[in-house]
């Protein structure tokens, strides 16, 4: 909001809207410390922010697909640089929906290395039987859309098994294929 003229929340269904305040006055670097504040006081759990400058650099701390920034009626930029799995997908060959005879790995309790891998089914769908009460880490690979070169970084989830031989249902392992 500058102080000349004072704007207002533009009330955009599904997004957030950060208020910083600001003078004609003010460096670029001023108002994007200010505005990475504000960013940093309503949603620090939700992004991590740096500033070089007067650019300021917000990453999802959460993987999978989030809706694009807006810049609506501000006379601030927004550039999303990296979009994660949309990065990637734009191509005519894209696509979204279950992963097929993909490797799913599980590691026991608190192992480093994993203790048995299946393969997913014509659904996507992977089960590992027999568990007992305890933690395991469920984890596939995917391609990292954030490096230049596309390199496989690990995709993982934690369970609990609180009794025998219960059938827990893991969160869905998005992924970026080639």
């Amino acid at each position: 909001e500058n102080t000349n003229w004072l704007g207002q929340d533009p009330g955009l269904s599904g997004r957030t809207a950060i208020k910083v305040t600001y003078s004609n006055n003010e460096s670029n670097v001023t108002i994007a410390t200010n505005t990475m504040a504000a960013i940093n006081n309503i949603a620090s759990v939700d992004f991590t922010t740096s500033l070089n400058g007067d650019i300021i650099t917000i990453e999802n701390n959460s993987t999978g697909e989030v809706v694009d920034a807006d810049d609506v009626n501000t006379p601030f930029v927004i550039d999303i640089l990296n979009q994660g799995k949309n990065a990637i997908e734009a191509s005519a060959n894209s696509y979204s929906g279950p992963v097929i005879d993909e490797q799913v790995y599980i590691i026991y309790g608190d192992e480093d290395f994993y203790g048995e891998n299946v393969r997913t089914d014509g659904q996507g769908n992977y089960q590992f039987v027999g568990l007992a009460k305890g933690n395991y880490r469920v984890f596939t690979y995917s391609i990292d859309t954030l490096t230049s070169n596309f390199t496989l970084k690990q995709i993982e989830t934690s369970v609990e098994i609180t009794k025998n031989k219960q059938v827990v249902n893991a969160p869905d392992l998005n992924v970026v294929l080639k």
